[in-house]
């Protein structure tokens, strides 16, 4: 494992064409964000009175039992549903050597959605995800049709908006899931890659008939120095998808900077592919907001 301070854990992968990718090493996850205004800004005088700010969800820790295992996931949940309104669900996926809890601390997508969604953060087995093709036998694709189905019990989820959200291993995993079931309309990876079987030089697998997402994906030009997946790997998962949904081959720039929009996709399933230069195998600090964008534009 690469010791770095915070803990960011990485993955392994296959790119284009089936080529194997570096051998990723486990980094660990990036320590919390602040989650709150500095203490500095709150003022010392003793007639200062500060407001903290109204929270936007509540955070709980939320197990199921799944094919006879318990399994874990944090759930951020809208601090004032209303009962008549249908919520987006976003599922976030951690990288090898992760947790729910290094996601979120990572990468805080509820920081963005706020009370427009429930977000979860599942936990891997053993910190690890499942990226088997055989749905019937894999408890990680059981595991996320589960937590949809869970909280539709109890709120409006609306199933047509489900999104996943993966970092490294978990960006091959929400390409897998979207791949093989029908439970997503759009993913968004970082530092992952397009859906195969792990190990296997297989080329473009096709998917499930009729599963087809829009897709926006980020990885850094400096990832796979050792311990990540090479940026070839981001630039092929777009490439799938866009070719899959029938976009054209060529892109065009959009916002923000860098990234770009395959041409001529259908209006439901746009793809866009975010090179970042300087970043390593790590989510890009304006990744959060550019998703949820992206996400909430579409049809």
């Amino acid at each position: 494992m690469v010791a770095l301070a915070a803990g960011i854990a990485a993955c392994k992968g296959s790119t284009s064409g089936g080529d194997s990718l570096p051998s990723g090493n486990d980094v660990p996850e990036a320590g919390p964000s602040p989650s709150g205004p500095n203490e500095d800004d709150a003022g010392t005088g003793a007639d200062t009175e500060v407001t903290p700010p109204v929270a936007k969800v509540t955070v709980t820790d939320e197990t199921i039992v799944i094919d006879g295992v318990t399994r874990e996931y944090v759930l951020a949940t809208p601090a004032d549903i209303d009962p008549t309104r249908k919520y987006p669900l976003v599922l976030v996926l951690h990288g090898d050597g992760g947790t729910a809890h290094t996601m979120r601390a990572l990468h805080t997508v509820d920081d963005v959605s706020g009370s427009d969604a429930f977000v979860a953060y599942p936990s891997g087995i053993d910190m690890h995800w499942d990226r088997s093709l055989d749905v019937a036998t894999n408890s990680d694709m059981h595991f996320m049709q589960s937590i949809v189905d869970t909280l539709n019990t109890k709120y409006r989820i609306d199933a047509a908006r489900i999104f996943g959200v993966g970092y490294s291993a978990g960006g091959f995993m929400v390409n897998q899931i979207a791949c093989r079931t029908g439970l997503l309309r759009a993913i968004a990876s970082h530092a992952g890659g397009a859906p195969y079987i792990p190990g296997v030089d297989n080329g473009s697998p096709d998917c499930s008939t009729g599963n087809l997402v829009a897709a926006i994906v980020f990885h850094g030009v400096d990832d796979g120095h050792g311990y990540g997946v090479d940026v070839s790997s981001g630039v092929y998962d777009a490439q799938y998808w866009a070719d899959r949904d029938g976009c054209a081959t060529t892109t065009s720039a959009t916002s923000p900077a860098p990234c770009q929009a395959y041409d001529r996709c259908p209006s439901d399933k746009p793809v866009e592919l975010c090179i970042v230069p300087g970043l390593g195998h790590i989510p890009w600090k304006e990744s959060v907001k550019t998703e949820w964008a992206f996400f909430t534009s579409l049809p």
